[in-house]
């Protein structure tokens, strides 16, 4: 605040609320006590002149040995002005500016306030005390409505009353911690000890409901959360057709899709033992992969032993570069095949991204020259066409190119399918005569049957049952099949009348 020129007083504090005032000039006679509550700090000697008595409202009691209350007046905006001393009664000035009394009114360090001063409250006076009292009784009201909404069971908060009664309680403790940090400054040490005691009470009663408001949200949270997920299990209650395990051959190009599907399914899966883990690993692995495992190999050492042989960068990508520097020859029109050079190409070069390679303006130059050699004629051809300048293709209009002539090809086939469906076509029936002559077992170059070959006339009987037998011939007509499906079954043995051709008779030989 700015210091001005003028008398200056030197003021004694007599009692909590009451100062002995004396001229600078004749120190040692008291003019008087002067009862207020709005004095300057005192910081050279207590040596300050008089601040004005009060802002707005009623004025307060001015000493008669200060003059009398003719000697102070009210201006057009109500503030009260002290009169100098040794002036004449004509002689009233504002002792500060507007910018001025806003900041003793507000700021602590220009207005000091001393244990026991009265508050003007129309013709009562007031203690600082009951005034805190009264401010903490509110505050303890408010701490005990939110207590009883918390334990009304007939009409239990939902979670917006919840969130609304925990931003309160967060308001009533800030407002709790200032009127602390004022009790400091304002009451003396008797009146702080016990309103110090009562301001923690009410702030623990704030703690407990603030834990209990917290726990009854997160406990709401977590049923509704169980609820959601139980929806979501019988929305989606339905059977599902198995999951088939990835599998790996040995082959560098399929490592990396290989273990991120693996990972995913099998390695990061708590619910599963490193028992069952290796199973489906070892389950995995075909061809060399699977001669890398051992008997005595647990999860983890089976895990980082492909990890070492087949997690490789440098031949992987050599695989992948193979791949796409050797695709197979189109050797005529076909959507199906250039639809399956373009995917493999694409894959290879998704794999390569992922292993942070991009291809440049030299790279995707060698791709297209690579690839038009294996195109076929036609599709070469329409490409050239497409080109409109000397200047050199780009990757992405040339596989554009690739994706509908593709798609024209498509179109073209399955059009002239469906026309030759439409189309009508006499169908031919083929016949194959069948021929009743039946060759001789014995001598294929012959058709007689086997009872009138000479060759077998010749053998004994003996020998002839053994080669009936061994040609799996009917014993009594010696026809290809078995003697219990022979239909001729009531012919009989000329010599013996058995159930066997007279050639195999052993009773006699028959003439011949």
């Amino acid at each position: 605040m700015p210091r001005r020129d003028g008398p200056y007083v030197i003021f004694t504090k007599r009692s909590p609320s009451s100062y002995e005032i004396a001229s600078l000039d004749n120190p040692g006679e008291p003019l008087g006590v002067y009862h207020t509550s709005a004095l300057a700090p005192c910081n050279n000697d207590k040596v300050k002149p008089l601040i004005p008595l009060c802002k707005r409202g009623r004025p307060p009691k001015v000493p008669q040995t200060l003059g009398s209350s003719s000697g102070c007046r009210r201006n057009q905006r109500g503030r009260i002005y002290t009169r100098a001393f040794g002036d004449g009664p004509r002689n009233f000035e504002p002792w500060s500016s507007d910018e001025d009394d806003a900041e003793l009114s507000t700021s602590p360090s220009f207005v000091v306030r001393r244990a026991g001063a009265k508050i003007q409250n129309g013709s009562k006076e007031l203690s600082e005390l009951t005034v805190f009292n009264r401010r903490k009784a509110h505050l303890l009201g408010q701490i005990t409505r939110i207590r009883n909404s918390l334990e009304n069971v007939d009409s239990p908060l939902n979670q917006v009353e919840k969130r609304t009664k925990l931003a309160s309680l967060s308001e009533v403790k800030a407002k709790i911690d200032k009127l602390r940090t004022e009790s400091y400054r304002i009451l003396s040490d008797e009146e702080l000890m016990d309103f110090e005691t009562s301001l923690d009470t009410m702030e623990v009663d704030a703690d407990n409901l603030e834990v209990s408001l917290n726990t009854l949200l997160e406990s709401s949270n977590v049923d509704t959360s169980e609820l959601s997920v139980k929806n979501d299990f019988a929305n989606y209650n339905v059977k599902l057709p198995p999951i088939n395990l990835p599998e790996f051959s040995g082959q560098y190009i399929d490592w990396l899709q290989f273990k991120s599907q693996f990972v995913s399914l099998i390695h990061d899966n708590t619910c599963l033992s490193d028992s069952q883990k290796l199973y489906y690993l070892q389950s995995a692995l075909k061809g060399h992969a699977k001669q890398l495992q051992t008997v005595n190999d647990s999860y983890s050492s089976l895990f980082e032993a492909l990890e070492g042989r087949y997690e490789n960068k440098r031949l992987i990508v050599n695989s992948h570069i193979a791949e796409l520097l050797n695709p197979n020859k189109i050797k005529f029109e076909s959507a199906f095949h250039l639809r399956s050079l373009i995917d493999s190409i694409q894959s290879h070069l998704r794999a390569l991204k992922q292993l942070e390679l991009e291809p440049n303006a030299l790279c995707e130059s060698m791709l297209i020259f690579v690839i038009t050699q294996r195109l076929d004629d036609e599709s070469r051809k329409q490409y050239e066409m497409e080109l409109h300048s000397n200047d050199l293709p780009k990757w992405n209009n040339f596989l554009d190119f690739l994706i509908k002539r593709s798609q024209a090809l498509e179109n073209v086939q399955r059009n002239s399918s469906l026309k030759n469906k439409n189309e009508y076509s006499p169908k031919f029936r083929s016949f194959v005569v069948k021929s009743n002559e039946k060759t001789c077992p014995l001598c294929p170059s012959e058709t007689h049957p086997i009872f009138k070959c000479k060759m077998f006339h010749e053998m004994s009987v003996e020998e002839r049952s053994n080669k009936v037998r061994s040609l799996n011939l009917c014993f009594n007509c010696l026809g290809h099949h078995l003697i219990k499906n022979c239909l001729k079954l009531n012919r009989k043995c000329r010599v013996c009348n058995a159930n066997h051709n007279s050639l195999l008779c052993k009773t006699s030989v028959p003439e011949r």
